[in-house]
Order: structure tokens, then sequence, then C-alpha cells
């Protein structure tokens, strides 16, 4: 029995030489149209596809062949793939920053397939992750408050660290800090967060979001605010610190993605997906975990920073 393929072929030649003007008759061009259709409509839903081949392996719903072409997934960033709609299992797509690579959704959460890092091929394990859409901080997180520093949670499913309106005689501080640690000597940390900044440049509440050790800065790696349209970098051991300032041509005052990647030799510094510095000195070897801060110093303008999303991981 002809396959379903060549079926195709042997009935557009037929409906082709039936329509030739010598022989048309317009009430058999319709059911001859007509039967096309249902046969197509047929193979599609009941028919393997082959595409370069004629021949779809027996165990094969869609069979792509090729020597000189490969098969290319929907490629995304990551908040991109973070924000699809109840993924299926089984979803496969290409992640393009942080940890690039091929990401399968299996069992609740994207699995990397494989990557080589750092000359080793490994998949990223989870430490902390947190959307802020339950009613309270999850466990794993810690808070230090000081004057009128306080932590508001937004209708909208993020966290806001608020710094108040009232002047105090010592600083109003805001500090979230998670509780598991690990440091760049046990693996490559993985830091992904979202979040919207707000810089007042009469203050100075730098609004720390990355890595710290526990709410320590001077051993840190973590992105901060220079002014409404500036962002630092900064890679942090002892006090001593290596620091690449980056314009984003833009107010900080919006949500952005700040991904950091850091391994023993280098940490490696995004931005909304984009690269933005590589650092190689005084990187921290001490135990790290996730850091976020708000500060006005001793007057009393409110310098919210607003969380959406966090997430620390390590490949081992």
């Amino acid at each position: 029995m002809k396959n379903f393929n060549e079926m195709k072929a042997i009935t557009i030649f037929r409906l082709q030489e039936f329509l030739t003007p010598k022989r048309l008759n317009k009430k058999k061009a319709v059911e001859i149209v007509l039967a096309c259709f249902l046969l197509f409509a047929a193979g599609i839903t009941n028919a393997q596809v082959g595409i370069g081949t004629a021949t779809p392996a027996a165990s094969a719903q869609l069979d792509l062949s090729s020597t000189k072409k490969g098969f290319l997934p929907p490629r995304m960033t990551r908040v991109q793939r973070d924000s699809i709609d109840s993924p299926a299992e089984g979803l496969l797509i290409y992640q393009l920053d942080s940890i690039a690579g091929m990401y399968c959704y299996s069992v609740g959460s994207w699995k990397l397939l494989s990557e080589n890092i750092n000359g080793k091929k490994s998949i990223p394990v989870l430490i902390t992750q947190d959307d802020f859409s339950s009613g309270d901080l999850k466990n794993f997180w810690k808070v230090f408050l000081a004057g009128n520093g306080a932590i508001e949670r937004n209708t909208n499913g993020t966290i806001a660290l608020a710094t108040g309106g009232t002047k105090f005689a010592s600083p109003n501080i805001a500090e979230l800090y998670s509780t598991n640690q690990k440091s760049v000597n046990e693996g490559t940390l993985v830091f992904t967060a979202v979040v919207w900044t707000y810089r007042d440049p009469a203050t100075d509440g730098v609004l720390s979001r990355g890595l710290a050790s526990g709410t320590d800065r001077n051993n840190a790696i973590e992105f901060i605010n220079i002014d409404g349209t500036t962002i630092q970098a900064r890679t942090v051991s002892g006090g001593s610190a290596t620091v690449t300032n980056f314009s984003i041509g833009a107010s900080v005052s919006n949500f952005y993605s700040y991904t950091i990647i850091a391994s023993k030799l280098k940490v490696e510094f995004y931005l909304d997906g984009v690269l933005i510095a590589t650092h190689t000195t005084n990187i921290p070897s001490v135990l790290l975990n996730m850091y976020f801060d708000a500060s006005t110093g001793l007057i009393g303008s409110n310098i919210p920073h607003v969380i959406d999303y966090a997430k620390f991981e390590i490949v081992p």
C-alpha cells in the first residue's frame, strides 16, 4: 500500500488532470476538491509526518531528516521562559542568557538538558527561589530593619523594601537576605532577580541586589545604582572592589532582569540577558547568599526597592 505522501501526490496529479479546460465540470470539481480536503485532513490527524524523508521512522509522529540543516526550537531569555503560562510536561526551549542551553520542563521546573561550564557538563541545582506570590515570606528569608525601614507586600505579587518618609537620628534601612549559602569553591553560582529600583541622587541608597556574606557587603557580588540611569557591577573581597559602571540608557526605575554567574575564575554580569561586565579579580571565596537592601542615610525620603522574582542556583 502506498504511503501517505505518495497518495497526496497521486491525488494532486489526478485533480490537475481532471480540471483541464476540456474536461472541466464544476460539480465534479467540487466533489474532487472535497475528497482531497478529507484525505489531507485524515492524513494530518492520523498519519506520521516526514520532513526531508518519505519514510518517517515508525515510532515517530514527526521525523525531520537533513544532512545540512538542524532543528531550531523557540529561543528566548530566562525571563521570557519563566513567563510561559502553565508549561506542559516535556516542553522544550533554547535559553539565550544566564546559563544558555536547551531546557525541558519536567516535574514542575525547567531543567537544563546539558551544558558545558568550566570544562565539565553539569546542570544547575536550585538553592532558593521565590516569586513572592504567597502571603508570607518563605522561611529561608531573614529581614533586618532599622529606623523607618519596612517590608511591604504589594497586591501585584511583588515585595518592597521601603525606608519610609520620616527622618531619624540613625539611617533608615531595610535588608532582605536568604539563609542558604554557597561558595564559588563549591561550584558556579547563579543569581537571577527581577527588580525595580528607585534612585534619589540626594541620598546614599545604592539599592544592592546580588550575593553577599550574610549582610556583609565587604564580601559581595552585586549590582548597585550610581545615578538615575547608571548601574554598577561589583565584585568585593575583604573590602577591595572591582567595579564596572554601565549606562542603561533609561531610568533605573523600571523592572529589569539582573543575572550573576560566578566561578572562582570569573564573574559575569547580565542585564536583561545582555552581558555588561566580566570580572576576574576580587571574587569573594566566602559563603554567599541572596541579598537586597534599601537605605536612606540620615534623611527622610522613601527609596523603595521592589522585588518580583529571585533565584539562587549552583552548578557543582
